[in-house]
This record gives structure tokens, C-alpha cells and sequence, in this order.
């Protein structure tokens, strides 16, 4: 019976869904069109500003890329892998392995978010692999839990430019007294 009830919605939304991608190229025309009178711009440079634009996520992108591919390179090195089958091994029930899960996730991701993100499920598979009867669901939300903490760690936007901010008034401080002292 729910067999019935959803192949028949997957075979509505196949046949009356468009594809994203012309959900892409319908957006792209809108805005494009309500940028002209918007900017008082001609539509030559409204397509020279999307084609510079696009070009400048590319930066960013990367950078995310390269933090989650060094991340998972790291987490799957043979040491850390060694250090995660031991930290694995201190859970012998259930509570304890969302409780070990849960707390070393928080410390990978306050380490860095990218790091977190991959030693909180690998660790995760471990327990669930060496702890017979522990909920899938709630280990994984549990390795997951760690980005409530990664803001404020090393890889924190927020903490980098208040160190930024804390150094920068440091040295407004130090120049100042430099040039006042005889």
C-alpha cells in the first residue's frame, strides 16, 4: 500500500516537476532583467558584472574544498585513525559511546570545522562497529554535534578577527607609547 502511494508521487512530481535547471535559467533571466532598471545599467555590463562575479566564488570554493579534502586527509591518516580505534574502545555501552562520540566531536570541530566534520563520523562508524545495540541515528546526530562549538574555535571566523582586533589594538597601543616616550 505505501508502495502504491509513493510511486504514484514520484510519478506526478516526474511528470509535472521541471527540471532545476530551468528553475536556474528562469531565475538568471528575472534577475538579469530587474537588474537593468534597478542599477541603471545597460545589459552589457550587468553580464560583465555575473561573469566577474561568478569568477570571484571561485576563491572561496576552493578554500572550502581544500579545508574538508586536508580534513578528511588528516582523519584518515594511520595515526589518527589508531587514535580514534582507541578512543572507540573506552565506549562499552551505548551511552557511552554517544557521550565519547559527542564529546570528541566537539574538540575536533573546535581544532577545525573541516577536521570535526570528518573525525566525528568516522569515529562514529567505529562505535557503532565495537558497541552492539547503539542508536545509528543518535551517533551520527551526536557526531555531528560538534558544529555547536566550531565557531568559537581555531577555524572560527569570529575568534580569527577578534585576535585580529585584539593585535591590531595592541598595536595602535605599543606605536603610541613608542612615539610618546622620551
Amino acid at each position: 500500500m505505501f508502495r502504491k502511494i509513493s510511486n504514484g508521487c514520484v510519478h506526478l512530481v516526474n511528470r509535472f516537476l521541471p527540471d532545476p535547471f530551468i528553475f536556474c535559467i528562469i531565475l538568471t533571466v528575472i534577475v538579469f532583467l530587474a537588474a537593468m532598471p534597478a542599477t541603471g545599467s545597460g545589459p552589457i555590463d550587468i553580464v560583465n558584472a555575473w561573469g566577474e562575479g561568478a569568477w570571484n566564488l571561485l576563491a572561496f570554493s576552493m578554500q572550502m574544498a581544500l579545508v574538508l579534502v586536508l580534513g578528511s586527509a588528516l582523519a584518515n591518516a594511520p595515526a589518527v585513525k589508531r587514535l580514534i580505534a582507541r578512543i572507540a574502545s573506552i565506549a562499552k555501552s551505548p551511552v557511552q559511546g554517544i557521550v565519547v562520540v559527542t564529546f570528541f566531536s566537539l574538540i575536533a570541530c573546535w581544532v577545525n570545522w573541516g577536521f570535526g566534520l570528518v573525525v566525528g563520523a568516522i569515529l562514529a562508524k567505529e562505535i557503532a562497529r565495537q558497541v552492539k545495540g547503539i542508536d545509528y541515528r543518535l551517533l551520527i546526530a551526536s557526531a555531528y554535534s560538534g558544529f555547536v562549538i566550531w565557531h568559537a574555535g581555531f577555524s572560527g571566523s569570529i575568534p580569527r578577527s577578534s585576535r585580529w582586533r585584539a593585535w591590531s589594538i595592541w598595536a595602535t597601543i605599543s606605536s603610541q607609547q613608542d612615539s610618546t616616550c622620551p
